[in-house]
């Protein structure tokens, strides 16, 4: 009984997850998802023709190289501190594009939790600062 109620529950996260990456594939702001370990799964349409990008290029820690060589280490470390201490997690940094150019973002990430509590991942909403 315990093993069908967390195939069930784990049924569900996905499909909300799932479903939720269909509607962030349409917004007009960057957004990312990333799973319980800190790894990134998914980058929505908006980010990825903003950067000129492909999916593949942020998925686990690919999104890492995307970072600006001057603000990377300081974000990977706050990155790994709310990983490791499941909170979120809000720092101004740049990307770079695939040409090279840098772009300033203020990227808010957010748990997301299932019914029971237990962190499923991040949600990731960046904003372009002028």
């Amino acid at each position: 009984l315990l093993q069908t109620q967390i195939h069930e529950a784990k049924s569900c996260a996905e499909f909300a997850m799932a479903t939720s990456r269909i509607a962030w594939s349409f917004a007009e702001c960057a957004v990312l998802q990333f799973d319980s370990l800190g790894l990134c799964l998914f980058a929505n349409d908006y980010i990825l023709r903003l950067l000129v990008r492909q999916q593949e290029e942020f998925h686990g820690s690919g999104w890492r190289t995307l970072i600006h060589s001057a603000d990377s280490d300081r974000i990977e470390r706050q990155w790994e501190a709310a990983v490791r201490d499941r909170r979120n997690f809000a720092q101004e940094f740049r990307i770079v594009t695939s040409s090279g150019d840098s772009i300033k973002v203020f990227d808010r990430a957010e748990l997301l939790h299932d019914r029971a509590g237990n962190v499923l991942g991040w949600y990731h909403l960046m904003t372009l600062i002028d």
